[in-house]
């Protein structure tokens, strides 16, 4: 065992062979998933509230620059509503 030492504590570590390496596990949120963009028509539309601004703005960027997707959207009272125009 190796001994890794800050000064006041040391800490041993066990060296181990052959463990498997476990598959990638995707971390966080699909935003073109999470709001349905790509399930969205030509001229549909949804609502999103304030809180949600920043996430549906950054998922609608990845997906326009992924896909052949476009979108706009404008502020409204509650938060901002995002189109499907292509």
């Amino acid at each position: 065992m190796g001994v890794v030492s800050d000064g006041a504590n040391a800490v041993k570590y066990k060296i181990e062979h052959n463990i498997p390496i476990p598959a990638v596990k995707k971390v966080g949120r699909n935003g073109a998933t999470d709001y349905r963009l790509r399930e969205m028509a030509i001229g549909d539309s949804i609502a999103v509230k304030h809180r949600y601004v920043n996430s549906v703005s950054s998922a609608v960027s990845r997906l326009q620059a992924r896909s052949r997707l476009q979108f706009t959207t404008r502020r409204t009272e509650a938060g901002v509503r995002i189109w499907r125009v292509e």
